[in-house]
């Protein structure tokens, strides 16, 4: 067992011999055993969808009728799409395109996309470790793991966004090895695509140029050309997309789109950030209180094992910079600072209220991953013969194997019995969905949570007015001019109220008008109430 992951400078040989005898064929096991397992859990009630993602089916839709990717809800309202770069609507507008309905398109795709990931994950470390035990390592711990598993059944870009990145850190990593041109046009394409996908991507395409002046740094004129090609090609398709759109800025800004404000970093977020890492590492629900323990004693376990193997690590990060496998290691690294940083600013200066949650923190998870594996194979031979050290890491890495593969299967049964998110099994017998199916097409409805609306019903159902702002908490100054509108949409008849008692969407829901002031506010007529919620009109 401890032997199974001892690093070897494994040539291409290997593949044929010792522990992995037909590895290639292990490795393609891997991504179709995800994808299967993956598609039984969502085949029964479908993928879990959220706000964001009736964001992104909506703009589908408009991409597959020729009608631009202005968002036209059923109250009038035109919601223009600058929060949401467009390649993620667009690969679900093609296979809605391909008959595909608007909740079995996102999961297509899903499914693709968690074989595509581990396959890339194995990949990436296969080439740089050139040790097929690393390669199957990291397609098992791929396969089982509860992070890219849930990012994978959740209608979001994250799957797709995670896989164009990796692309282009193959892409470039290779062409820091192997000088062909055209690895670098593909780093860049990949790039392009990752960014257009998230903003986020914006990391990539940092982490690709200083990987590339790193490497060359001395042939540094050539070096700042390739890294200057690579920026200018990656950035360019969202910077056209941005200026097509900037007309529709000022109504994306009146709409409650996000601008740029300073806000105070508190506790929370650390907190936040601490309190995520910590639950991928524990096998269930458990108390904040101890997972704050935990999180105390793990630091501490980290900070002894720099200290008492300093010298070690300080020869590994040696050769890693100085070596010809050097690229990797700062493509990632430089993607976890740079990431890093892109979040510490939005933070800053544009949602003070981002959830450092598992969705968010997904691409940083995986990159580490990737590289915690090439670091390990660097490791020197006699180190790991030290029996100490032998326990730390295999006992290290089979325990938060274990804890991960649980998590997973866990919250894949739950997934399979009872759905997630706006799509989960509760919503879709409600009888306040039955009713709205009921409605006329053209009839306007107002919800504390519109996306389940949408997503069972096809109906474009709108927000009723936020009271604060979901980014900053600071005060609507449109409340008093929505509620008007609320007001003489009911007067004409033509619409409906839906209050869920529930909200999926609860960071959403929790700054929208409550119940009982919207009562007081405006004579309203109970026509349907259920365990799920009310619907309303006009009395």
């Amino acid at each position: 067992m401890i032997t199974s992951i001892t690093p070897t400078n494994d040539n291409p040989k290997t593949w044929k011999t010792g522990l992995v005898r037909h590895p290639i064929l292990v490795l393609s096991v891997f991504p179709v055993i995800g994808m299967l397992i993956l598609y039984w859990s969502m085949e029964r009630w479908g993928i879990s969808c959220s706000f964001d993602t009736s964001a992104y089916l909506l703009t589908a839709e408009n991409f597959l009728q020729g009608k631009g990717v202005d968002i036209l809800l059923s109250t009038g309202k035109v919601i223009p799409q600058m929060h949401y770069p467009p390649l993620y609507s667009m690969f679900l507008s093609v296979f809605m395109w391909m008959g595909m309905d608007r909740l079995a398109a996102p999961m297509c795709l899903s499914v693709i996309l968690f074989g595509a990931n581990i396959s890339m994950v194995s990949l990436i470390v296969y080439d740089n470790t050139r040790s097929p035990r690393f390669a199957v390592l990291a397609s098992f711990l791929a396969l089982t793991s509860n992070i890219l598993v849930y990012i994978h059944t959740i209608a979001m870009s994250e799957a797709l966004f995670i896989f164009l990145g990796l692309s282009g850190i193959h892409f470039t990593v290779s062409y820091a090895r192997k000088r062909k041109p055209s690895h670098l046009i593909f780093g860049a394409i990949c790039y392009a695509l990752a960014f257009l996908t998230r903003h986020a991507g914006l990391a990539f395409i940092a982490a690709g140029a200083l990987t590339i002046l790193i490497y060359d740094r001395h042939r540094i004129k050539k070096a700042v050309r390739d890294s200057l090609f690579l920026t200018t090609l990656g950035i360019a398709p969202t910077l056209l997309w941005i200026l097509v759109h900037l007309s529709s800025f000022t109504a994306y800004l009146e709409s409650g789109g996000r601008t740029i404000k300073w806000h105070m970093l508190g506790l929370t977020r650390p907190l936040s950030l601490a309190n995520t890492a910590v639950q991928w590492l524990l096998p269930g629900k458990v108390p904040f209180q101890i997972r704050m323990i935990f999180a105390t004693a793990l630091l501490t376990t980290a900070m002894y094992i720099l200290i008492s193997y300093r010298k070690i690590l300080r020869k590994v990060i040696s050769e890693c910079l100085n070596d010809a496998d050097s690229a990797v290691f700062t493509a990632f690294a430089g993607f976890l600072l740079f990431y890093a940083a892109l979040l510490l600013f939005s933070i800053l200066l544009v949602d003070a209220f981002i959830p450092l949650d598992t969705r968010i923190l997904s691409p940083a998870y995986v990159a580490f991953l990737v590289l915690a594996l090439c670091l390990l194979n660097k490791i020197p031979a006699k180190t790991w013969r030290k029996p100490l050290f032998r326990c730390l890491i295999i006992g290290g890495i089979a325990c938060f194997s274990l804890v991960s593969t649980v998590r997973s299967i866990n919250y894949l049964l739950i997934l399979r019995e009872n759905g997630g998110g706006c799509t989960r099994a509760e919503l879709r017998n409600s009888r306040i969905i039955a009713y709205l199916r009921t409605l006329p097409e053209n009839t306007v409805v107002y919800a504390n949570d519109p996306a389940p609306i949408y997503l069972l019903t096809g109906k474009r159902a709108d927000f009723l007015p936020n009271k604060k702002s979901p980014f900053t908490k600071t005060p609507n100054p449109n409340f008093r001019k929505q509620m008007e509108t609320l007001e003489n949409q009911l007067e004409k008849k033509s619409a409906v109220v839906v209050c869920f008692k529930d909200g999926v969407h609860k960071f959403m829901t929790g700054y929208c008008i409550k119940e009982a002031e919207l009562r007081t506010e405006i004579s309203l007529k109970n026509i349907l109430k259920t365990r799920d919620g009310n619907v309303y009109v006009r009395r």
